[in-house]
């Protein structure tokens, strides 16, 4: 029973799940890149960032629209009701008349020179130009979601894994203990503590079992579909350090590509456009006009009905003199809201800057800790077989092994979290860099069924 209780944790090997046909199939079905495009799909957080490229792009064409000609036509139906009460012609000096009159007017307005309006539309280039940003970094959000939240349900499976091999483990040496313990081989003892290391080992089974739950969870919460199962780690996963090794130099990508840094740069000019276009208020305009009015009157005091046609074209120029609501004195505090949006730049740049640091220090130190605990598995593994063997001689407690195999496993588990710390500091350091993109979620793929 010894024997078969260390083949069943050797089988466990570090990258190995449990998989049957149909799970393979569902595997596949669910592998780290299907899960990506299903979330490109149905993801609302990156949707929402589509729709805002679409937002953006209005804008800009409302504002470009301010600046197109105007024409507006009016039609007015009277009923005039004259009376004179006096007058220079001789003739009709006195008197009353009714009668009705109908006007048609059609205007043309073209603004010729408009600073508001010229600044509303640089504002909405920026306001598009700022939406595409945003968009392309939800992308690299989504992608990082995705990553994340991949690896870490790999690491929950694994787990959960590795907590079922060993509590049959126990069990089988349970069994054993107990027709020991009947016969007086062993003391009371030490069936006691085997059963309750069986006991602790289904509290951390069903930890274990609500962590793949709860990972699996984040992972349909951005696909929209219920996952019960994912892929898996089909070859050694390499843990090679990213380059350029120096931080500056990923500081200086970030400067260039950041998407998030590229929206506030934009932002920036948003607020400025919109400060000038508050400015513009307070400016003189100047525009073209050009009316047509068509007027059939049917009667008059002074001589009977007429139709008449008058074309009218003109230039106008509009001089702000006084505004007692405070229109135009906007821009004083758009001029703040400018310098806010500079600060919140420079607060940004400080905490990317932080961040690759960070990210670049946990990514070496994730490879390095890969090492060590390699060679720890490997150490403790030996030293359980060694166990084992001491057992079956009467040398050491069935206790005593037990201990080992819950070092060996936790060796295990946490070796595979230092790839799943690897892959997060990566991919978060690739994200601030602004260079994450779909190519990594096909390298990572690689790597998993």
């Amino acid at each position: 029973m010894r024997r078969r209780a260390l083949r069943v944790l050797q089988a466990v090997a570090f990258f190995a799940f449990l998989a049957t046909d149909v799970v393979g199939a569902r595997a596949h079905a669910n592998s780290l890149i299907n899960i990506y495009e299903m979330a490109l799909a149905n993801d609302p957080a990156f949707r929402s960032g589509e729709v805002g490229t679409f937002i953006g792009e209005r804008e800009y064409r409302d504002a470009l629209y301010g600046y197109f000609p105007r024409v507006q036509g009016r039609i007015d139906t009277d009923r005039r009701y004259q009376n004179i009460i006096d007058s220079a012609n001789a003739v009709f000096q006195i008197g009353r008349a009714e009668y009705s009159v109908t006007q048609g007017i059609v205007e043309l307005r073209q603004p010729i020179l408009d600073y508001g309006r010229v600044m509303r539309v640089r504002k909405g280039e920026s306001m598009r130009a700022r939406a595409f940003a945003e968009f392309a970094n939800s992308r690299q959000e989504l992608i990082l979601k995705v990553s994340e939240n991949y690896f870490k349900a790999l690491a929950a499976m694994q787990r959960v894994q590795l907590v079922e091999s060993a509590q049959r483990a126990i069990q089988d040496e349970l069994k054993v203990i107990k027709a020991r313990g009947r016969s007086g081989q062993v003391p009371r003892s030490e069936t006691k503590e085997i059963e309750a290391q069986a006991e602790l080992a289904v509290s951390e089974l069903i930890d274990a079992q609500n962590g793949l739950r709860d990972r699996l969870e984040a992972l349909s919460e951005l696909t929209g579909s219920p996952l019960t199962r994912i892929g898996r780690l089909t070859k050694r996963f390499p843990l090679k350090m990213p380059q350029p090794a120096d931080a500056n130099a990923w500081i200086a990508q970030a400067v260039a590509n950041n998407h998030e840094l590229q929206s506030q740069q934009l932002a920036i000019a948003v607020a400025g456009y919109r400060r000038d276009e508050a400015l513009g208020e307070n400016l003189p305009t100047l525009e073209a006009k050009a009316l047509y009015d068509y007027t059939d009157q049917q009667g008059s005091q002074f001589g009977g009905g007429s139709k008449t046609q008058d074309t009218t074209v003109g230039l106008r120029l509009n001089v702000p003199l006084f505004n007692s609501e405070g229109r135009g004195y906007g821009y004083l505090k758009e001029n703040h809201l400018v310098q806010q949006e500079h600060l919140k730049l420079e607060q940004l740049r400080r905490k990317i800057a932080r961040e690759i640091k960070d990210f670049l220090n946990s990514a070496e130190g994730a490879s390095r800790k890969y090492d060590a605990l390699t060679r720890a598995v490997e150490a403790t593994k030996i030293r359980y077989e060694e166990l084992q063997a001491k057992n079956r001689s009467g040398e050491v407690s069935s206790v005593d092994v037990l201990k080992a195999q819950r070092d060996l496993v936790r060796a295990q588990r946490d070796q595979f979290d230092a790839i799943v710390d690897y892959v997060l500091a990566v991919t978060r350091l690739k994200a601030r860099a602004g260079t994450l993109s779909e190519q990594d979620i096909q390298y990572f793929s690689q790597f998993c069924g």
